[in-house]
C-alpha cells in the first residue's frame, strides 16, 4: 500500500511538472515580444539566433510538458527538461550577481519583475522535483508503463545506443554530466558577457550609427567638448514608451553648454519611425550600424539613461523608467554638470 501511494505521489509530481512546462511554453507563445526582449536582455545570445530561440523554446517546453503529463518517453523528457532548467538557473544566478534589472521571461506576461532570489529558488525546487521523478520513472503510471518502454534503449532512438543506458545509475550519470556541462558553459558565457555590461565607471568606445534618413557617422566620446547623454530604448518595449515623456522633460532642462543628447533605438528605422510618430521627442535619434551593438555593450534591459564624460567613461546611469526620485537625480546631473 505504501509503495502504491509512493508511486501515485511521484506520478502526481510528474503531472505537475508537465503542467508547469506547458503553461510556461504557452505564456511565452502568447507574448513572444516580451520573451524576445528578455532574450535580448541576456546580452550573450547572438542576435541571429534570438528569433529561432524565442519561437523554438516555447514549443519545446510545450512538447516536453505533454510528454511528462502523459508519461511518454519520460526519461529522455526529464533529461532535456533538467538541462533547460539548469540553463535558466545559470542565467538567473548571473543576472542576480551582476545586479541586472532584466527579466527572465520565464512565464511570458507574468514575468514583469527583474530576476531575483525567488526565481532561483523556484527553479531549484523544480529541478529537485525533476530528479525525484527521474529516480522513480520506471515504476510510474503512464504511457511508458503501458507500452513497457520506460528505458531509453527500448525506444527507437538508435543514436543513443552507444551510451548503453541499461542501469539507473547510467541515467543519472548522463543527466548530471549533461546538465553540469551545459550550465558551466552558459555560466562562462554570461560571466564573460557581464564584463561588458554598461555600468558606471566603465568606458564606452566609439561606435557607428545611422540617422533615420540613413546617413552614417561615428559617435566618439573621448576628447569630445561636451559630455553626452545617451537615451537608449527599444520601440517594442512598453516601459520605454511610458518613459518617453520623462526624457522629453529631462532634455528640456538640459544644459546645452555642457551636454549633448542622443537617442539610440535598438530596432530598425521603419519600426523606430513608427514608434516616434506617436511620441514627443526633442533630440536626435540614431540606430547602431552593428546589429550586435546591444550584445557588445551589454544592454541588459531598456530604457537606459546614460551620461558619458569627455574621457569616455560612464559617469551616471539609470536603468528602467525614470521615476520621481531618479528623474530628479538625472535632472540635477544634466543641469549643473559634474
Amino acid at each position: 500500500m505504501n509503495s502504491q501511494r509512493h508511486i501515485l505521489f511521484v506520478t502526481l509530481i510528474r503531472v505537475f511538472l508537465g503542467s508547469v512546462f506547458i503553461v510556461s511554453g504557452i505564456l511565452k507563445l502568447l507574448d513572444l515580444h516580451r520573451f524576445t526582449e528578455a532574450l535580448h536582455g541576456l546580452h550573450v545570445i547572438p542576435v541571429a539566433l534570438i528569433g529561432a530561440i524565442a519561437h523554438g523554446l516555447p514549443v519545446l517546453e510545450v512538447i516536453l510538458g505533454v510528454l511528462l503529463l502523459i508519461g511518454f518517453i519520460t526519461d529522455l523528457s526529464l533529461i532535456v527538461a533538467g538541462i533547460i532548467l539548469l540553463v535558466f538557473l545559470a542565467l538567473e544566478i548571473t543576472l542576480v550577481v551582476t545586479g541586472s534589472t532584466a527579466t527572465c521571461g520565464c512565464f511570458g506576461s507574468l514575468s514583469t519583475e527583474p530576476v531575483g532570489l525567488k526565481d532561483i529558488l523556484r527553479d531549484v525546487i523544480l529541478f529537485q522535483l525533476l530528479f525525484i521523478v527521474f529516480s522513480r520513472s520506471e515504476s510510474l503510471v503512464g504511457v511508458d508503463s503501458f507500452f513497457h518502454s520506460r528505458r531509453l534503449d527500448r525506444i527507437p532512438f538508435r543514436f543513443l545506443d552507444f551510451v548503453r543506458l541499461r542501469k539507473p545509475h547510467a541515467y543519472r550519470a548522463l543527466f548530471y554530466s549533461g546538465a553540469i556541462l551545459t550550465s558551466a558553459f552558459v555560466m562562462f558565457l554570461l560571466l564573460h558577457g557581464a564584463s561588458t555590461v554598461v555600468a558606471e565607471g566603465k568606458s564606452m568606445d566609439s561606435f557607428s550609427v545611422k540617422d533615420l534618413q540613413g546617413s552614417q557617422f561615428v559617435v566618439n566620446f573621448k576628447g569630445a567638448q561636451k559630455k553626452t547623454v545617451l537615451l537608449i530604448f527599444s520601440p517594442e518595449c512598453s516601459l520605454c514608451a511610458a518613459n518617453m515623456p520623462n526624457w522629453y522633460m529631462l532634455v528640456s532642462t538640459l544644459d546645452t553648454a555642457r551636454f549633448t543628447v542622443l537617442g539610440i533605438s535598438l530596432n530598425d528605422s521603419e519600426t523606430t519611425r513608427s514608434f516616434l510618430s506617436s511620441q514627443l521627442v526633442n533630440y536626435p535619434v540614431v540606430i547602431p550600424v552593428d546589429p550586435a551593438f546591444r550584445t557588445e555593450y551589454g544592454i541588459t534591459s531598456t530604457p537606459v539613461t546614460v551620461i558619458v564624460g569627455v574621457d569616455g567613461k560612464i559617469e551616471r546611469l539609470w536603468r528602467g523608467n525614470l521615476e520621481e526620485k531618479e528623474f530628479e537625480e538625472a535632472k540635477r546631473a544634466v543641469s549643473r554638470g559634474f
